[in-house]
């Protein structure tokens, strides 16, 4: 009993598409796995059609693909890779209706020994290999875990304890947030409005708890909104916040609140489809959204600190100081308003 590991759908670079899928089912002493691979995706393999049949030429050929499909996708049990067992492969040809292409499927054997059954596995995949994103699954008993492998994320550890899971998402939340420019420069324009300590700790308290509202419920599958229709919606927080301080509209603290914990939601949806393209947590699935939650709050923390430390050297020249927010504002306008006509011809296209 096997699941299958992967229809790795390439282009014409010989990258995997978006629909790719993956996975790897874990027995009682081996692991099992089955690739799908198109043909494409392998250098210096010949394919043309010469009068032998191409099944055999694949086959003669076949050491050659095993020794480029090894190099391209690492698994490994802590400190082992286990011991192969078999290699099979075969020439198939893709279920997509849309794009039949021919493969590679091949099936191999690992024995593992019985401390490397309960260790984190590690995937490591060539990033050459890759294109935008493809799902990885792995099983071990009645535990799973999804991760989405893409250029910019190539690895991933599965099946970690729950304080491997912990940290992994606090790490994940902490540098989602400080390389997510457009939540920062939502937070930027917000508290470079007014640097009253008193407010700043009631628009963050609601900013937080309105991103984790959407961010736990979108992680824990209880809805699901198009992410083309979300970033647009990020953007728009960005400028009407914007257009707010430019305007020198200041609402009451609770107004303002109200507000604030209205575009949170929105922001938490976006966390919430970045980190669908990462990994879904299925076994210690409160540890996940109470590790990127934390994460996230640390990232907004930091930048705050930093902020603040910024305005406080700027205390002496109180021209620069009184001039600053309306710069933030009509920066944050600007770009906000490009990323939203941006991402509005994208979820029209």
């Amino acid at each position: 009993m096997f699941w299958s590991l992967c229809l790795f759908a390439y282009d014409s670079n010989a990258h995997l598409n978006s629909s790719g899928h993956a996975s790897v089912n874990i027995l009682e002493d081996k692991a099992v796995i089955l690739v799908n691979v198109p043909l494409q995706a392998f250098k210096d393999i010949d394919v043309s059609l010469d009068g032998m049949g191409l099944t055999r030429k694949i086959q003669l050929q076949k050491n050659e693909i095993i020794r480029q499909l090894d190099a391209a996708i690492r698994l490994s049990w802590g400190a082992e890779q286990g011991v192969v067992l078999d290699d099979q492969i075969a020439v198939v040809l893709s279920s997509d209706p849309q794009n039949p292409i021919l493969q590679i499927e091949w099936l191999r054997y690992l024995k593992l020994s019985p401390e490397a059954l309960i260790e984190a596995v590690q995937l490591k995949v060539d990033a050459n290999w890759l294109g935008e994103d493809y799902v990885f699954n792995i099983r071990r008993g009645d535990d799973a875990e999804l991760a989405k492998i893409s250029t910019t994320f190539t690895e991933h550890v599965f099946l970690k304890n729950a304080w491997g899971t912990l940290s992994a998402f606090l790490h994940e939340g902490f540098f989602h947030i400080l390389s997510g420019f457009d939540h920062l420069l939502f937070l930027g324009v917000l508290l470079t409005a007014n640097t009253n300590m008193r407010r700043w700790l009631w628009v963050l308290s609601s900013f937080t708890l309105a991103h984790g509202i959407t961010y736990t419920l979108a992680s824990q599958g209880f809805f699901q909104l198009n992410a083309n229709l979300i970033e647009p919606a990020i953007a728009f927080t960005i400028v009407l916040t914007a257009i707010l301080q430019i305007r020198d509209i200041h609402p009451k603290i609770w107004q303002e609140c109200v507000v604030v914990f209205s575009f949170g939601l929105f922001h938490g949806l976006g966390f919430a489809g970045s980190m669908a393209n990462m990994s879904t947590e299925t076994r210690f699935p409160v540890t996940s959204v109470l590790g990127f939650n934390l994460g996230i709050e640390l990232g907004q923390f930091l930048f705050a600190l930093v902020l603040i430390i910024f305005l406080w050297g700027f205390r002496r020249f109180p021209v620069y100081i009184n001039y600053m927010p309306r710069c933030v504002a009509w920066f944050s306008l600007l770009l906000g308003s490009y990323w939203m006509l941006e991402r509005m011809q994208l979820w029209m296209s």
